[in-house]
């Protein structure tokens, strides 16, 4: 993570598990954006509803093992950053 992130991350407080997590997920967290880029063009085609989801489909298969290993720890930076904004 770069170290400015991390830097502003605890000066804010987030807890030094959620900073962890959220370090161990960052590969993961690429690939899913990753996936998302490849997903841009095909939702902005022009096209049937079923092929949308067809030509989507493994690109989502592929990515929803990070999706759900870095789900609980986006959960906790969301809540940590909602907390913050009250």
């Amino acid at each position: 993570m770069n170290g400015f992130i991390e830097f502003i991350l605890r000066t804010a407080g987030l807890p030094d598990a959620t900073l962890a997590d959220l370090e161990k997920e960052m590969p993961a967290l690429a690939r899913i954006a990753g996936a998302a880029k490849q997903l841009e063009p095909i939702f902005n085609k022009p096209q049937p509803l079923a092929q949308h989801i067809e030509q989507a489909t493994p690109i989502l298969k592929a990515a929803y093992p990070d999706i759900v290993a870095a789900a609980p720890t986006l959960e906790e930076l969301v809540e940590f950053i909602t907390s913050k904004s009250r």
